[in-house]
């Protein structure tokens, strides 16, 4: 007997969803039902995972899962008993998803299959949850915070806006492991729209539990959430996102953030250069340095932030200050294009912080006086002071000051 003559098979989730979009699919993943583990596992296919049967397809290796359904049995984002019986049908299953464009398939013959009229709400551009079950997972308030910063154009519909402040209000987003937090978050920072993930956490009450650390006045807020979607624009790395998130915390709070989230030591350096220097850099980018305190105030914050073994942290830290300093709100006037700046009352203030020529920025000119000032200290040849005789101490003595002339030559 053929396995799959008595089973039926069906595309779900993300892939139906992108399909209807017009977007790329990137992974297909499918939902089982009429079968049981040991039918699957007959007929090829390998397990993964323990907490419910999934399995990979022999050739595609695409990932199956048997229908299911989920109950509420403990606190937070795993306290979930399932059920994957063969009796289960398609409808049982999508029931259980987060979001009702979440919530379609695909039968083998092409059928749409739409029970809860997700296919009305990608037409109406909105965020739904498929039951009241939605409130059982904490995770999900994460997940469609990261789905609006995908997709900026769908709003949030209020019924489930209020389901995710009661979540919120119910203590369980501080059970989530710290490691959930983190994936859901950086994957929000590299879509479209960061700042919707902070700006639908916010609207829900959930940035004090997820990231206390964040709890900022409203205009640093938004001046975060700016600088990050004009960071986005111009299709930056993670690790200059989460210093533009730092820029405006103590150093204290962005040490906190990271490790409490298991961030990668890069986002962590690189955050920590952000929250310490970012006043300083700030300082010199805007002129508030005398020429003459130039070079060595330079030095001494490219010493401080250990920029001489690690300059991509430096580079990652300056960006993500010009980002932040960009988005003040009295940046306009900085500009140093003329034309640009006269028409900047009628642009929108992220599409100026993104322009391809970076030399028509705010303050561009001194952003490229400390990039070239930190190459030129950096290409200073410690072997080549050996080599004239200097040794111990007056090695490290004679290298800073050869890279204090390296800058100040970059300077003048």
């Amino acid at each position: 007997m053929n396995i799959f003559s008595i089973m039926d098979i069906f595309l779900v989730g993300g892939a139906v969803r992108d399909e209807l979009l017009g977007r790329p699919v990137a992974d297909r993943d499918y939902v089982v039902t009429g079968a049981t583990p040991a039918e699957l596992i007959e007929a090829g296919f390998s397990q993964i995972g323990s907490d419910f049967p999934t399995f990979l397809h022999p050739e595609t290796h695409e990932e199956y899962a048997l229908a299911r359904t989920e109950r509420k049995a403990g606190r937070g984002h795993t306290g979930f008993i399932c059920d994957f019986s063969p009796d289960l049908t398609l409808e049982e299953d999508l029931q259980r998803r987060d979001l009702t464009i979440n919530a379609m398939a695909r039968g083998r013959d092409g059928e749409l299959i739409d029970p809860y009229g997700g296919q009305a709400d990608l037409k109406q551009r909105v965020f739904r949850h498929v039951s009241s079950a939605f409130v059982e997972d904490p995770l999900r308030v994460l997940r469609v915070a990261r789905f609006a910063a995908r997709f900026p154009d769908f709003g949030l519909a209020p019924e489930t806006r209020k389901l995710m402040q009661e979540i919120a209000a119910s203590g369980e987003l501080q059970l989530l492991t710290p490691e959930r937090v983190w994936k859901e978050m950086s994957r929000a920072l590299m879509e479209d729209r960061p700042s919707r993930f902070f700006t639908i956490l916010s609207e829900c009450n959930a940035v004090e539990p997820l990231f206390p650390e964040f709890n900022l006045p409203v205009p640093a807020f938004l001046q975060a959430c700016l600088a990050l979607d004009a960071a986005a624009r111009a299709v930056q790395s993670l690790f200059v996102k989460i210093g533009i998130l730092a820029c405006p915390l103590s150093r204290s709070n962005a040490d906190a953030v990271n490790q409490r989230l298991k961030t990668p030591k890069q986002a962590l350096l690189v955050s920590r250069l952000c929250a310490s220097n970012y006043n300083k850099i700030k300082g010199f980018l805007k002129g508030d340095v005398i020429d003459a305190d130039k070079p060595e105030y330079l030095l001494s914050l490219f010493e401080a932030a250990d920029a001489f073994r690690r300059p991509e942290l430096m580079q990652n830290c300056f960006e993500a200050c010009l980002y932040f300093l960009c988005t003040e709100a009295q940046c306009y006037e900085k500009f140093e294009d003329v034309a640009l700046r006269n028409s900047a009352v009628n642009t929108a203030l992220v599409d100026m912080c993104t322009l391809p020529d970076k030399d028509k920025w705010p303050w561009a000119s001194s952003h490229r006086v400390v990039v070239a000032s930190l190459a030129a200290a950096a290409a200073v040849d410690a072997k080549e002071l050996i080599q004239k005789g200097f040794k111990g101490i007056e090695v490290g003595r004679e290298l800073r000051l050869a890279r204090l002339a390296a800058i100040h030559k970059a300077l003048a």
